[in-house]
Parts: C-alpha cells; sequence; structure tokens
C-alpha cells in the first residue's frame, strides 16, 4: 500500500496564482487525492468502538502507547466514561484497527492501533461577514492517532489514516479532516501544514490566585459573535461552528484590556503531566482586537490561562507561542512546534492560517 502521504492533496499552481491575485477564497473542497471507490477498495475497514468493553480497550490502548513525549512525557487519560461520553453527546467515533491473531490458535487479533474523528461542523473565514464565509462541506476533528509501539514503522499509521477516512466517506457524508501534529513537520508529500507554530507553557498555582478581574468566560454564541467582529478584514482566520446541539469540551475566554481584548478557547487534552498526574488543557483559538501592548499581553496571556485552569480543573496549560509576539517570559517556558495538518481540502492556500477551533 502506498504510504498515505504520497497520496495527500497538494494545491495546484493554478489555484495558488489565483489566491495571489484575488485573494483566499471561503474554505473549500477540492477534487480529493484518494476517490471513494479506490478508498473503499483498498482501505480495511476499522472496527467502531461500541460497549464498554471496547471502550476500556481503547483508552487503556491508548495510554499504554499514546506517549507524545517518550516515556516521561504526557500520558492519555482518557477514560471509558468519557469516551463513551463523546460517543453519545459529541457523535465522535473511535476505532480499532486489529491485525493477524498473536499466537498458534489465537480467537482474538491483535490490536495494533486505534484513531477517532468526532465532528467540528462547517468552517467560516471571518473575513466574511455573517455566514457568507462558510464552507459548504463539514469538518471533523481527527485525534488519537495511535500505533502500537511494537508495529510502528509497518504501514499501520497509513491504514488508520484511510480507515478514517473510509469511515468518514461512508457514515459521516465527507473526509475533510484536520488534526494536530507536534514535533517536526510531515514529509513533502503532506503538502504545506495549514498552520505551524510552537508551544508555550505554564503550571497555573493551586487555586488559581484571585480571579482575574479583565477575564470573564463567554457562551459558545457569543464566543463566535466575537471571533467573526474580531477577525472581519483579516483574510486568514478560519473557525467553525459546531454541529447544532452537539457537546463542546471547548471553554472560551474573553480578556477586556485598555486599548485592546482578547477571546482565547481552551480545550481538555485529555492527557495528565508525568510530574504530577494534574490535567492538561490546550489552546485552540485566539482571535483579537485594538492593541495590546507588550505589558498588557503578558497580562492577557497569564489571566486566560489563569481563568481556564480554574474553570477547567487543569493546571497544565498549553498556549500557542505566537500569542506572546515575542521572547518566552516567565511563567511562560517554551516547548515544541506544533502543526495543523488538513486532508480533503486545499489547505495551504490560505498560508500560515490563523486557526481558531471549538472541539
Amino acid at each position: 500500500m502506498q504510504h498515505f502521504w504520497n497520496q495527500a492533496p497538494v494545491a495546484s499552481l493554478i489555484d495558488i496564482l489565483r489566491v495571489k491575485l484575488f485573494g483566499a477564497q471561503n474554505p473549500r473542497a477540492p477534487p480529493r487525492a484518494i476517490e471513494a471507490p479506490t478508498l473503499l477498495a483498498d482501505t480495511p475497514q476499522l472496527e467502531v468502538v461500541q460497549g464498554r468493553a471496547a471502550a476500556e480497550e481503547y483508552t487503556v490502548f491508548l495510554s499504554t502507547n499514546y506517549l507524545t513525549a517518550g516515556s516521561d512525557g504526557p500520558r492519555s487519560s482518557l477514560t471509558a466514561d468519557t469516551l463513551e461520553t463523546l460517543i453519545a453527546d459529541s457523535g465522535a467515533r473511535p476505532l480499532l484497527y486489529r491485525g493477524s491473531g498473536s499466537g498458534s490458535g489465537s480467537s482474538r487479533r491483535e490490536l495494533l492501533g486505534c484513531i477517532l474523528s468526532a465532528p467540528l461542523g462547517k468552517l467560516y473565514r471571518a473575513a466574511m461577514p455573517g455566514s457568507a464565509g462558510a464552507s459548504d462541506f463539514s469538518l471533523r476533528l481527527i485525534r488519537d492517532f495511535c500505533v502500537g509501539a511494537t508495529n510502528r514503522r509497518q504501514g499501520v499509521g497509513t491504514k488508520l489514516l484511510l480507515g478514517v477516512l473510509r469511515d468518514c466517506a461512508m457514515n459521516c457524508g465527507g473526509v475533510q479532516a484536520v488534526f494536530l501534529k507536534e514535533g517536526a513537520p510531515l514529509g513533502l508529500g503532506a503538502s504545506t501544514p495549514l498552520r505551524s507554530s510552537s508551544w508555550i507553557y505554564r503550571r497555573v498555582a493551586a487555586g488559581g490566585g484571585a480571579a482575574p478581574r479583565q477575564v470573564r468566560e463567554l457562551s459558545l454564541k457569543d464566543a463566535l459573535e466575537l471571533v467573526a467582529i474580531y477577525g472581519l478584514g483579516n483574510e486568514r482566520l478560519l473557525y467553525n461552528r459546531p454541529p447544532e446541539g452537539a457537546a463542546v469540551a471547548t471553554r472560551i475566554f474573553l480578556y477586556e484590556g485598555f486599548r485592546g481584548s482578547a477571546v482565547a478557547a481552551f480545550t481538555p487534552a485529555y492527557q495528565v503531566h508525568p510530574r504530577d498526574g494534574a490535567a492538561i488543557i490546550f489552546q485552540t483559538g485566539w482571535v483579537e482586537t485594538g492593541t495590546l501592548l507588550p505589558m498588557e499581553r503578558a497580562t492577557a496571556l497569564r489571566q486566560l490561562s489563569d481563568a481556564a485552569a480554574a474553570a477547567m480543573r487543569a493546571p497544565w496549560v498549553w498556549m500557542d507561542g505566537a500569542c506572546a509576539r515575542g521572547p518566552v517570559q516567565p511563567p511562560w517556558r517554551a516547548d515544541g512546534p506544533f502543526h495543523w495538518y488538513m486532508y480533503g481540502w486545499t489547505a495551504d492556500l490560505y498560508g500560515n492560517a490563523e486557526l481558531f477551533l471549538v472541539v
């Protein structure tokens, strides 16, 4: 089977020139690099997690194999209860990939990997007023992309990615998806990331200190209205509106300063830090208006992370280092790079897009 990223869609020269001349259009789905007949013929059908036993198998596999920074890095804290809630309330589809039986006479095939897709709703470009900036396709988040430690570099990852696309095509009405890649970027075959930056992180003190006076939590409706308003004129800002009625884990906070304001979204990582076993959250959106002076920007970063950590009971906070607009200052520490990738549509026409994702 051909490596997945050698089949990834790449923007044509004509499309790139058109954007250079006339600007990026609404997010749109181009001809797919992997057409449905080929996808269905060449791709293994993954096993959908159903029932308590399968949910427990999935989460145990993740906690054992999903090590984002080696054996001393964060570990998955996803539980069977949380996974079942994501399935019931958010429309998540966790999938298992099994290989041949592990041993003579084995009736149970070995679990080689897992992956999950969840609906993100429609994608919008904030530069377009109102609903005019909506994409005509639904977007899904890919996460929990995990291959067993002893089965890597054997094509399992390609089969997982093709398998989740097959599942999306057959059960979710499309294959457009976004996922987060940490560390080194993918090879040239993966095309340009939708967004690349570097993490900064901190641990919020127990109790989070006094409640930030300049920060308040927003409802999803109010937050998305502000994102659209703050983003007017920003060709690179893309955001999603979750499906109607779907449960949302992301929580959104507004910092109101003297000359500028910022809206930040924080999402559970479903991971715990190895140092103390405490929960981790990460920023999935940032948009601002007006002018945040350097000292005020530092205050905004600290107060927003204080508020999110207290509200979500997760003292470890990761944020996009680009929000600092300068050298990393205490209490923040520099981490490593990250990249948001998309496939199923032309991502690299937007340059290094700014994303505001509600998960």
